[in-house]
């Protein structure tokens, strides 16, 4: 059988979606809806998801393994849509995450968070025989350990949204956080 005759019927993108981020995004309690449009605006090109269970909407696009660089244009021109209530993106390929927001300067969108995964899904193929080696080294194991540990801390729905919150200044934050809103943080600390 040649790799041609292998089709699953999916974009690479879908294929990253389906095997790894909804997995991942269903681990952290984060709920999404797929390709949301902007009021008022007719593209041909959309974000692949939209984060439905958080305080802010947050936008995402979702790129083939190992080539995440090709979304960054992509994430920020999205952030830029007025149509999207939301100053944050996520970009991923699966194994890269990154959340971009406001640049601090006011021009634009960086790289606000960052985790890999590469490490930890090397140390679960291990854990799971999925690959077979000699055993992997302790560096990887400890490696992976704390990548998901970073991943869980970034990406939880409840940290998730304090951070996001707090990350805005004041009266953009007052715009998002709903009266009934339970928080492990004081919002009255950050300015």
């Amino acid at each position: 059988m040649s790799d041609s005759d292998l089709n699953f019927g999916y974009k690479c993108e879908e294929f990253t979606r389906i095997l790894l981020v909804d997995n991942l995004l269903d681990a952290v309690n984060l709920q999404y809806r797929p390709e949301p449009k902007a009021r008022g605006l007719e593209r041909d090109r959309w974000p692949d998801f939209e984060l439905s269970n958080t305080v802010i909407p947050v936008v995402g696009e979702i790129k083939p393994l190992n080539d995440i660089s090709a979304g960054e244009d992509q994430i920020k021109a999205y952030l830029s849509i007025d149509g999207f209530d939301t100053p944050y993106g996520i970009l991923t390929d699966g194994i890269e995450w990154r959340v971009y927001g406001p640049d601090r300067s006011g021009a634009g969108y960086s790289i606000w968070e960052q985790v890999r995964l590469d490490n930890a899904f090397q140390m679960v193929a291990d854990d799971q025989e999925v690959i077979r080696s000699t055993g992997l080294r302790s560096t990887i194991r400890k490696e992976g350990v704390a990548q998901i540990t970073d991943f869980v801390r970034t990406f939880e729905r409840n940290q998730f949204d304090d951070r996001t919150l707090i990350a805005l200044p004041k009266p953009e934050r007052e715009l998002y956080i709903p009266d009934n809103y339970d928080s492990q943080s004081s919002f009255d600390d950050f300015q």
